[in-house]
């Protein structure tokens, strides 16, 4: 699930959304806790930068790779996401089991 230091936190917004073993195939979904809104599927190990949105709708647009514009590192980061809340990271087996993990993330900065 997030590849994030320190109990799912990242305080720059970039995770790696993953699978646990036996879901490493599996596609991941990424919900909004604030909005409640899904985006996704995403295939297993795409890199996202997750922004608070401050009042703008939840949304998603490409980055680097996915867009054609990025450059260095940014090319590693396939999407930023802009929500209301934390993120919950959501993947199924190929039987239906649900796994998921919460990533917290930081308020905007004053």
């Amino acid at each position: 699930m997030p590849q994030a230091p320190g109990q799912g936190q990242n305080e720059d917004g970039f995770y790696e959304v993953g699978t646990l073993p036996g879901f490493e195939t599996a596609p991941v979904w990424v919900r909004d806790t604030g909005s409640g809104t899904v985006f996704g599927p995403f295939a297993s190990d795409t890199k996202i930068k997750y922004v608070e949105a401050n009042g703008a709708p939840a949304s998603v647009s490409p980055m680097g790779g996915n867009n054609g514009k990025g450059k260095g590192q940014a090319d590693a980061v396939g999407y930023q996401i802009r929500g209301q809340g934390d993120i919950e990271v959501v993947a199924y087996d190929e039987r239906g089991h649900q796994v998921t993990s919460l990533c917290l993330v930081p308020p905007f900065p004053k």
